[in-house]
């Protein structure tokens, strides 16, 4: 499906090279295949072609996150920043290019990824938090045109999707959450070592432990059979997206100590209370929730200064990642890994900087 996209989007570039909706939609289709090389060619066209568009340079980052190359990443973000400025002084900006306004967030998100990526927390938090007064993430793992009430948290039908509808060229953070950037948040922080790091991880998780709870309301006979019982008010959300909300609220608890990690396993961990969802078996829900798990205690034993098991849980991230890569179809990698999302970029530089000072100390 992602083949006959690329040569569907590239038939429509050949009739009007000089469109930029062509283009665009080349680069998504490019990037979908996993052909991260035929997509920094293209990107690269296009920005000689379309100089002055921002998004261009965003893409391009994408695709040197994904060819594990952070500080082009860096570079090509610093252009797409300048390149927004003097954009926002057209008065057809928003209207064109940019309608729902989500590129200066896009660039101040991959800006913080791409820091975690090269073990820079401090430049990560300064980019993050520029992000933060927005209070939004934009959703990158949602298709636009698919309909969300459509979906499952346990079965989510990959064959529904035409990756030509996939805004592939970004990052996907799952979901649309503020508890997302605030575990970027607390990741970037125990990346900038400080004597109050232990503290600043507390009252980071204790205020994004605060943001889950006060996300949640008591509503009546939301739930069939249930009149007294805490629901999302988001209840007409797709259950995926209430579910790794759940996930990241769990794991706020558990650097709080409100917690402990087996009720994070117990409760989320796909295929633990379900004996007719395997433990192996790949959606890209399944795949996203683990590898946050598995970060989530990550951080969690880091926070208590045990990094060898931090560490082991990062490697399960990996493996995780070499066991699925086979497993995936060319349209779920465009949904969710491809071939992989930014959490599992940021598990794998992170073991990556562990192994290297632990071969030099031993």
């Amino acid at each position: 499906a992602a083949v006959d996209s690329l040569r569907t989007a590239l038939q429509l570039y050949r009739l009007d090279p000089e469109n930029p909706a062509y283009f665009h939609k080349l680069g998504r289709a490019a990037f979908a295949t996993g052909d991260f090389q035929e997509a920094l060619q293209v990107y690269t066209e296009g920005a000689f072609k379309f100089p002055e568009d921002p998004r261009v340079f965003l893409a391009r980052a994408r695709v040197w996150l994904q060819l594990r190359e952070p500080d082009q990443a860096l570079s090509d973000l610093s252009v797409a920043q300048q390149r927004f400025r003097e954009a926002t002084s057209l008065m057809d900006y928003n209207a064109e290019i940019d309608p729902s306004g989500r590129v200066q967030q896009e660039i101040y998100l991959s800006q913080g990824i791409a820091h975690i990526i090269r073990g820079d927390g401090s430049s990560a938090k300064q980019s993050l938090k520029r992000l933060a007064p927005n209070q939004t993430i934009p959703n990158h793992s949602l298709p636009r045109q698919l309909d969300p009430n459509q979906l499952d948290s346990s079965q989510l039908d990959s064959s529904q999707l035409d990756s030509s509808q996939l805004d592939s060229s970004h990052t996907v953070l799952w979901p649309d959450s503020h508890l997302a950037l605030h575990f970027l948040e607390i990741f970037a922080q125990q990346q900038d070592p400080s004597p109050e790091q232990a503290d600043q991880v507390y009252d980071l998780a204790a205020s994004g432990l605060d943001m889950f709870r006060n996300g949640l309301m008591w509503e009546e006979g939301a739930i069939p059979g249930s009149s007294d019982r805490m629901v999302p008010i988001w209840m007409h959300y797709p259950e995926a997206s209430r579910e790794m909300d759940a996930v990241y609220g769990t794991i706020m608890s558990l650097l709080t100590g409100a917690t402990q990690p087996d009720v994070l396993w117990n409760r989320h961990y796909p295929g633990a209370r379900s004996s007719s969802t395997s433990s192996n078996t790949y959606t890209p829900y399944a795949q996203t929730a683990r590898e946050l798990i598995h970060l989530g205690l990550a951080v969690w034993h880091r926070q208590n200064g045990r990094e060898e098991e931090a560490a082991e849980e990062l490697e399960r991230i990996v493996e995780l990642g070499r066991q699925t890569d086979t497993k995936k179809t060319a349209i779920e990698a465009a949904y969710v890994h491809v071939p992989y999302g930014s959490l599992y970029l940021i598990a794998e530089s992170e073991l990556m900087r562990y192994k290297a000072i632990t071969s030099v100390e031993g």
